[in-house]
Order: C-alpha cells, then sequence, then structure tokens
C-alpha cells in the first residue's frame, strides 16, 4: 500500500540523518537489501515487469526509473521504509534500459562489502544503470571528506572494476 506522507517522511529521514553521528554502521551503508523488496513492489502495482533505466539506492530509500512511451520518457518511483510511493513526474529520458531479473543478479549481502572494508569514505549510493549490452552496470559512489566524489564501478559480487572522479 502507498503512503501519501512518504516524501515527507524521506524529508525528515534525511533532516535526522544530517543530524546524527556518524559511527561508520551499515545504517550509513546504501539500502541494496531493499532493491528487490522495491522491485517486486513496482511490478505488483504496475501488473507487468517494465524495462528500468536506472535502480539506484541510498541509505534512506531506493528509486526506480520505468522507462516509458517507447524509452522516451522516464517515471521515477520512490521506495521507502517498505512502501512505493506514487510515481514521480515523467521527464524526457535517453539512454539504455534493462530488466529487472538482470538487475537483481547482484549479492546484495556482500556488493558493498569490498568497497566499504577498503575505503574510509562514505558510500552515498548503489546504482544499477543500462549498457549498449542490455547487462546491467553496477556502480557505488563514495564521497570523499574534502567535497570530491568517486564512481566505483563494480561486478555481481562487489568486485571493483574501475574507479572515475564522478559527474
Amino acid at each position: 500500500m502507498r503512503s501519501p506522507w512518504l516524501a515527507g517522511a524521506i524529508v525528515a529521514g534525511l533532516v535526522f540523518a544530517a543530524c546524527g553521528d556518524d559511527d561508520g554502521g551499515d545504517a550509513d551503508l546504501p539500502l541494496v537489501e531493499e532493491i528487490e523488496p522495491a522491485v517486486e513492489a513496482l511490478e505488483e502495482e504496475l501488473s507487468d515487469a517494465p524495462q528500468y533505466f536506472e535502480i539506484r539506492a541510498t541509505p534512506l530509500f531506493v528509486t526506480l526509473w520505468v522507462s516509458a512511451d517507447q524509452g522516451h520518457r522516464a517515471i521515477p518511483y520512490v521506495y521507502a521504509e517498505g512502501e512505493l510511493a506514487d510515481a514521480g513526474e515523467s521527464q524526457e529520458a535517453e539512454g539504455f534500459t534493462f530488466a529487472s531479473a538482470d538487475a537483481l543478479a547482484f549479492d546484495a549481502d556482500a556488493v558493498l562489502d569490498h568497497v566499504s572494508d577498503d575505503l574510509d569514505s562514505p558510500l552515498s549510493q548503489f546504482s544499477i544503470v543500462g549498457t549498449e549490452s542490455g547487462d546491467p552496470r553496477f556502480s557505488v559512489t563514495a564521497q570523499s571528506d574534502r567535497g570530491g566524489e568517486l564512481d566505483i564501478q563494480l561486478d555481481a559480487d562487489g568486485t571493483p572494476l574501475e574507479a572515475v572522479p564522478a559527474d
């Protein structure tokens, strides 16, 4: 069941997260374990398995960007605290898409382990994006205490493949 107060809860969560102390625990990691329930909730809501442009997990919520209008538009859906919010406003889009079955081919329990163990930087988001081949690309964004961001591409088990400055 979707809740109209979900957007307010997300804003409140952002405020509380900004005020809380950082103990470096799992509470600061992107909610990769919530991606599968988010996909299941959306696909149940739509009664279909759509193509996705991107699925992004932050420490507070999961956003699913669904392809619409033959890939010319993207519709965002936010999943937080076990609930799927109403669809956001569609936006112009271009790029590659992927199926949920391919997107869920990662180990949610381990995909962030290598990076979180090796870096002393907060991980702000985990993303799954479409590629030209149709296979999804997994990545995590690490934030430097000096303000920069690093986009680290991962394979499905979390092994880092490449790291580049984030756009």
